[in-house]
């Protein structure tokens, strides 16, 4: 029940901001590319336990985590 709960309010909170103009610039197709470009790059990276592979997003300054491991 707390993760059903969690969820609700999770969802209502995102609901409620997008209806307020709350962080409206998250829902600006535009604003998110050049956040992309600026702050982030693509990893390509596979799962350590399941050896799923995937490409996932991950900060410049930061590195690839665990349960990731990025492949080259």
């Amino acid at each position: 029940i707390p993760t059903a709960t969690e969820g609700c309010r999770s969802n209502a909170l995102v609901r409620c901001c997008k209806d307020l103009g709350i962080a409206s610039e998250l829902w600006d197709p535009r604003w998110i590319r050049k956040y992309k470009a600026q702050y982030t790059r693509e990893a390509f990276v596979e799962h350590v336990v399941n050896k799923r592979k995937s490409k996932i997003w991950v900060r410049k300054d930061d590195e690839v985590s665990y349960p990731w491991k990025e492949t080259k």
